[in-house]
């Protein structure tokens, strides 16, 4: 199998794109460089991945943290959340 028929598999099966894009890494790394820097390749990009992610989550949260009132849009808590919610 090619690099690419592998690559189109893993996200076929799995329906999940970072998991090809961290593996057409460390197969790159695997033949140019060797196993080691193929392991930290693997761990950048799953670091990577995961800042992402946190980073789209905090965005989002952001977005109603100082508006919404008491219109029972997210504030971040139960109560309402926002500054004279009573």
């Amino acid at each position: 199998m090619t690099l690419c028929a592998v690559t189109t598999y893993i996200t076929e099966t799995t329906n999940i794109n970072a998991t090809a894009i961290v593996s057409v890494v460390s197969v790159v790394s695997v033949v140019l460089m060797g196993p080691v820097v193929a392991v930290v390749a693997i761990v950048v990009m799953a670091l990577v991945l995961v800042v992402a992610t946190v980073w789209v989550v905090l965005m989002l949260a952001m977005l109603d943290v100082n508006g919404g009132g008491c219109d029972d849009s997210f504030d971040g808590g139960s109560g309402g959340g926002s500054a004279g919610c009573s």
